[in-house]
């Protein structure tokens, strides 16, 4: 393990937001060379710092000061930070694709054993509560694999869902078809791109799907970790292979964009076919504000109606916005690097019965796993939790 410590330029006031040190009024990035794709930075539960792949090293950045420290026997491809304090990181190793965790402090670190070869890791559980019951060490690891025929593209998806380190099973499998020859170079970012639904705490697995003589369209669903039980929720038009999506604060709605990078707001359940909304932002990768009614798409803040309500950086579609847990700073990363801003107030106040309402769910899983109730009895309850039935 290789330990280097460095220390960046001091962050600065500007525009109401925190920025990085200005050169001739152009901001300049935290940290160059990150990659503008979902898995790249991961804050803390605290949202002081965050874990960042910057090439084949990866780095804890205190947000505050700049200062980070760096291990560079990891060969990172994918990180996330649990609920507690420790990093869960996919990575190569001695020609291997491995799952690791390691506490933050870079003090220790351990493999999980994986069914298959991994691509993303991701944990389940949000990181208000972590000692609430059930779900607090749950994470998810998705494989995805790719073959390429002479009648087009085949990607295989697999989930595996582990409430014990290195304890997992598989939940879901799906194979996705394009007639395209090539394989699609995003065909990972619909399914690591903010999936886990809040308060629900279930996954979203988009589904592309082109039927003969058909123009392609995605299936918008969810599956249950704890039963494997889908739910689908909408189609969506369109030629992409994998679509990023984002979920609103209460897991009611889901932020996505068309082919042209216009967002659109789907309330789930509503049966509305979704329309993009107006406004002057475009981009591919919303993402939304964990606690109000803020997204970040393409350099801009908008509401969910596609009004614009600041602008953070020039038009960059490509950009990615990875929020902290209280909402208040934003990563961006785009082609040139990081960039946090901070000082942001949510729009809008967090819905706190939401935080009871994930901890009802939370115990009727447990009541499943420990079999107290059937799988009928689950359902049931929790269509009843989750269209307002029950009080208790």
């Amino acid at each position: 393990m290789r330990l280097s410590t460095f220390f960046l330029l001091a962050l600065v006031i500007s525009s109401g937001c925190a920025g990085v040190q200005h050169r001739g009024g152009v901001p300049a990035p935290l940290v160059a060379g990150v990659s503008a794709r979902p898995g790249a930075v991961a804050w803390s539960p605290d949202g002081e710092r965050l874990a960042v792949i910057k090439g084949g090293d990866l780095v804890v950045l205190d947000a505050a000061s700049g200062r980070s420290s760096t291990i560079g026997d990891v060969d990172p491809v994918f990180v996330d930070w649990s609920p507690g304090d420790d990093l869960l990181v996919v990575g190569n190793d001695g020609g291997k694709r491995l799952l690791f965790t390691m506490s933050a402090d870079l003090s220790r670190r351990a493999t999980l054993k994986t069914i298959d070869r991994p691509d993303a890791a991701m944990w389940i559980s949000s990181p208000e509560l972590p000692e609430s019951i059930g779900t607090s060490g749950s994470y998810a690891v998705l494989s995805a694999a790719a073959d390429e025929s002479r009648i087009g593209t085949f990607v295989t998806y697999r989930l595996e869902y582990a409430e014990e380190p290195g304890n997992g099973r598989i939940i879901l499998a799906h194979r996705a078809y394009s007639p395209e020859r090539k394989v699609p170079a995003d065909y990972l970012v619909g399914w690591t791109h903010n999936p886990v639904r809040p308060v629900h705490e279930t996954l979203l697995t988009p589904r592309f799907r082109k039927p003969p003589a058909f123009p392609p369209v995605t299936l918008f669903a969810t599956v249950d970790p704890v039963t494997g039980e889908e739910s689908e929720l909408f189609e969506l038009s369109g030629r992409r292979f994998s679509v990023p999506a984002s979920w609103s604060p209460d897991g009611s709605r889901l932020a996505l964009t068309d082919d042209a990078g216009r967002l659109i707001v789907y309330a789930t359940g509503s049966g509305a076919y979704p329309e993009p909304a107006a406004g002057e932002a475009l981009g591919l990768y919303p993402s939304w504000n964990p606690v109000g009614s803020l997204i970040y798409l393409g350099g801009l803040l908008v509401d969910p109606a596609g009004n614009t309500v600041r602008r953070l950086i020039s038009d960059d579609p490509a950009s990615i916005g990875v929020w902290s847990p209280d909402g208040a700073s934003l990563a961006v990363v785009t082609g040139k690097g990081l960039y946090i801003f901070s000082g942001i107030a949510p729009s809008t106040a967090f819905d706190k019965t939401a935080l009871a309402l994930r901890g009802k769910l939370r115990l009727l899983r447990r009541l499943y796993k420990d079999s107290l109730v059937t799988g009928d009895e689950y359902r049931e309850r929790k269509r009843m939790l989750l269209e307002g039935g029950m009080t208790e």
